[in-house]
Formats: structure tokens, sequence, C-alpha cells
């Protein structure tokens, strides 16, 4: 009971303390230095800033559209090779189909029921399992 007024005032302390170290700190220091450079070293008024700007958009412009032609040609290509694909298995589709009637017979074979009983008399299986280390076996 007696660590809570103790605790209330460190944290009141440090509290007061970081303010007290900001406020003595100078303007200078606070204010972000290149917002500051910025705003001084580039006026609007300027010409040559101005034909720089739109160059550098004009060249931008220039290189977007370039790579969205590439995109296109090369989506164009994947469509085309995703169609001969799409030949190339409906071929082998209709290639691989098999008569219903050899589907039959390979069933009808595969299906007859086998008499495993008669073949483990006198075998024993035997299986331990354990859960881990030091588990008792079952």
């Amino acid at each position: 009971m007696k660590k809570r007024p103790v605790i209330g005032v460190t944290v009141t302390v440090l509290v007061l303390s970081v303010i007290i170290g900001i406020a003595t700190l100078p303007d200078e220091v606070l204010i972000d230095s290149s917002a500051i450079q910025s705003s001084q070293t580039t006026p609007t008024d300027n010409p040559t800033n101005a034909a720089l700007k739109e160059s550098q958009d004009i060249i931008s412009n220039a290189i977007a559209q370039q790579k969205m032609d590439d995109a296109k040609a090369e989506i164009d290509t994947l469509k085309k090779e995703m169609k001969k694909l799409q030949n190339d298995l409906v071929k082998l589709k209709t290639e691989s189909q098999v008569p219903d009637q050899t589907l039959q017979t390979t069933e009808d074979k595969d299906m007859q029921p086998t008499d495993d009983s008669q073949n483990t008399e006198g075998k024993v299986i035997k299986i331990n399992i354990r859960d881990g280390v030091g588990a008792k076996q079952r």
C-alpha cells in the first residue's frame, strides 16, 4: 500500500523532467530543417523549375506508356499460348478415352472377393505402441 504514492511521485518527476528538457531545446532543433530549406530554395515563380518539372512528367509518362505496351504484348502472347495449350489438352482427352466395354471388364476382374482368412491361419501379429520417453507399453 505504501508503494503507490512513491510510484506516482516517481512517474510525475519523470514526466516533468521530459517536458522541461523539451522546452529548453532551441527551436531550430525541433523544426525539421529539410522543410525550411525546401521552402526557401524552390520559389514557384522560377520558370526553369516549371520547365524541369514538365520535362520530368513527360519522361515519366513515356516510360509508363512503354511499360504498359510491353505488358499488353506479353498478355497477348500468353493468351495465345493458353489457347494452344487448351487445344492440346482437348486433343489428349479425346485420344485417351477408352471404350466403356473395356472398362467394365477390368472392373469385374478387380471386384472378385479374395479369401484372406485361409492365408492368415497360424500367423500372429504383435503391435507395440509407446506414447513417448518413459511411457508405459500398451
